[in-house]
C-alpha cells in the first residue's frame, strides 16, 4: 500500500493504522518507504472511529485472511472500499466492490489513481451495500444460529 500510494502521486494523506505481528526488521523496512506516511500504531475508541468516519478510502491490502473484520468496521462507518481480491475481501463486498489484485503494487496504484477523483460516487455506492454487510455479519444473528444449531445437534435433531 505505501508503494503504491507513493507511486500514484500522494493524492491524499496516508494514514496506516493499527501494527503488525512481523519482525521490527520489517517494520522499520516499510516506515523507510516513505516518510509522509502517518502511522498511527494501534487505535481505538472514538479515536478509531473518527479516523473511518473521515477517511476519504479504506484500503485492506491483505493476502491472506480469515474473516476481515477492519472491512467490516469500515462499511459499517460507510467508508467507501478498495480490496485485494482474496476470497475473504470478495465474499464480503460482493459483485460491486471495488478490488485489486493481491501483491500487485501497479495494480493497487492504477486503481487509487481511477477511484480517487469518484469519491462521491464511491461513498453512495458504499451507503447502498452497507445494510447487506451489516445484515450478513450482525453478530446477535450469528450467536442466534449459532446457538440453534448446538441445540440441535445435542437435542439430536
Amino acid at each position: 500500500l505505501v508503494e503504491a500510494w507513493s507511486t500514484s502521486g500522494k493524492p491524499l494523506p496516508l494514514v496506516v493504522a493499527g501494527d503488525t505481528s512481523h519482525s521490527d526488521d520489517y517494520v522499520r523496512q516499510v516506515r523507510q518507504l516513505d516518510d509522509d506516511v502517518l502511522y498511527a500504531g494501534y487505535v481505538y475508541g472514538a479515536r478509531l472511529a473518527a479516523l473511518y468516519r473521515h477517511a476519504a478510502l479504506f484500503v485492506l491490502p491483505s493476502e491472506l485472511e480469515g474473516l476481515p473484520l477492519t472491512l467490516l468496521e469500515a462499511l459499517a462507518y460507510g467508508t467507501p472500499v478498495l480490496a485485494s481480491d482474496i476470497a475473504p475481501n470478495m465474499e464480503i463486498l460482493g459483485q460491486g466492490g471495488h478490488y485489486f489484485s493481491s501483491g500487485d503494487v501497479g495494480q493497487l496504484a492504477r486503481a487509487l489513481k481511477d477511484l480517487l477523483p469518484h469519491l462521491g460516487s464511491l461513498k453512495t455506492a458504499t451507503e447502498r451495500a452497507r445494510p447487506s454487510a451489516l445484515r450478513e455479519y450482525d453478530w446477535d444473528r450469528i450467536c442466534l444460529e449459532t446457538e440453534s444449531l448446538y441445540r440441535s445437534v445435542l437435542s439430536g435433531a
